[in-house]
């Protein structure tokens, strides 16, 4: 495959040696450290050390990095740990599961979780190759426990799926209290996605590092993982949706942790460290802002998907502020180009939604904000939310995470459907 040995030669990162070992593996799991202590470390390879009635051999790579920008304490500390953790693995290595330790000081500036997920990803992918096939490369956090089935039900997710080329892995922050920002947090994620979900759009999954599986083979074909500094999850498992490739697994568990963190500029860590600041309120995108998007485009696909007619007729939307983005983007002709293209609808369904894109509804729905759809406080958005898909709503914020978490557990393997958003 071309694709495989250009991405060879021209984007990966070859900065971490191959594992020596002769043990043939169908999963990697890769796990980025950053500024970690070993007791957190060893509690995630137990987890998946551990795994009840494991039937496939897997490995684990764990990077230990720290950049240019780190203090010589934090580099020291770091070198310590990777010594200090080198001496423990081995006790937790068995038949069926092999770990790999690395360290590595990124002299790049902007370096993040991003780079050095792209270099164990890549490291996991060369293995792969080396060994003439195809394997499963899976991301977690050094913070992020796993459900005793996590890599069975990987591995059984892919085989019954043949047409995932990618997968979000259903996750459930640990709630330490019931006043916990991290209830907040995750309301937020799952308010944004389920709307999303109400209003059709193909692309409606949850973006989570610690939680990301991809084949090996279209890992290289859609150009690997990114070096962001933060959103490096969003950026790349959005990859797999312009084609509907990316799926869900649901029977199966990741944990991440509820704690603080300064690591990333945004995420579950700077969320609950930023509700500890006085005058701090749980806020998510307006529910209204949705609702005419949903509107202006349930008007122009029908339209898009009639292949009678090479002519479109365009429609405006009702919102101001909707519309003036619109305006801003050439929707108008570049929808036109879309039905002047092919008449085939499912060709036309997948550009739609190739150009209406979670990245530009995540501007859409920035611009709305700033132009009269201010953000919601999350007890009013998971509130309507509830009333729309009838899951009833609660005074407790536990109890209304929990219900949804429960709602969530039924999936979204979206199929294409050119009559639902009509």
């Amino acid at each position: 495959m071309k694709y495989i040995q250009k991405y060879l030669n021209q984007r990966c990162d070859n900065a971490l040696e191959l594992p020596d070992s002769d043990i043939y593996t169908e999963l990697v799991v890769v796990m980025p450290a950053y500024d970690e202590d070993i007791d957190c470390i060893l509690e995630v390879v137990r987890s998946l050390a551990y795994q009840n009635n494991a039937t496939v051999k897997y490995a684990a790579y764990i990077l230990i990095n720290t950049h240019e920008k780190d203090s010589s304490q934090l580099v020291s500390d770091s070198i310590s740990l990777y010594e200090k953790l080198n001496d423990r693995l081995e006790e937790f290595n068995n038949d069926n599961c092999h770990f790999h330790l690395y360290y590595k000081h990124y002299t790049v500036k902007k370096s993040g979780v991003g780079h050095a997920r792209k270099s164990l990803m890549d490291l996991a992918f060369r293995y792969f190759n080396s060994r003439s096939s195809q394997g499963i490369i899976v991301n977690i956090d050094a913070d992020t426990l796993v459900a005793d089935n996590y890599v069975n039900a990987i591995v059984d997710h892919f085989k019954s799926n043949p047409i995932s080329e990618a997968a979000s892995i259903r996750y459930e922050h640990v709630i330490p209290d019931d006043g916990h920002p991290i209830i907040d947090y995750e309301l937020h994620l799952r308010y944004f996605i389920n709307m999303q979900r109400l209003i059709r759009l193909p692309y409606a999954y949850q973006t989570v590092g610690s939680a990301m599986a991809v084949r090996s083979h279209a890992y290289a074909k859609e150009g690997g993982m990114n070096k962001r500094q933060a959103g490096e999850d969003f950026y790349f498992l959005h990859k797999y949706t312009k084609n509907l490739t990316l799926t869900e697994i649901n029977d199966t568990l990741v944990i991440p942790s509820s704690r603080k963190s300064g690591r990333v500029p945004f995420g579950t860590g700077k969320a609950v460290s930023d509700a500890s600041k006085t005058g701090y309120s749980a806020m998510s995108y307006n529910y209204d802002s949705f609702i005419d998007i949903q509107k202006w485009m349930t008007q122009n696909l029908k339209v898009i998907l009639d292949t009678t007619s090479k002519s479109f007729k365009y429609q405006p939307s009702s919102c101001e502020a909707l519309n003036d983005f619109l305006i801003a983007i050439n929707a108008e002709s570049d929808l036109n180009s879309i039905v002047l293209n092919t008449n085939n609808q499912e060709i036309r369904y997948k550009s739609f939604f190739a150009w209406f894109n979670a990245f530009q509804l995540m501007k859409c729905l920035h611009y709305m904000r700033d132009n009269g759809f201010p953000d919601q406080p999350i007890d009013i958005c998971v509130k309507r939310l509830s009333s729309a898909i009838d899951l009833g709503y609660s005074g407790s914020r536990k109890e209304n995470l929990l219900r949804i978490r429960e709602y969530d557990k039924v999936g979204y393997h979206r199929e294409i459907d050119i009559n639902d958003n009509q």
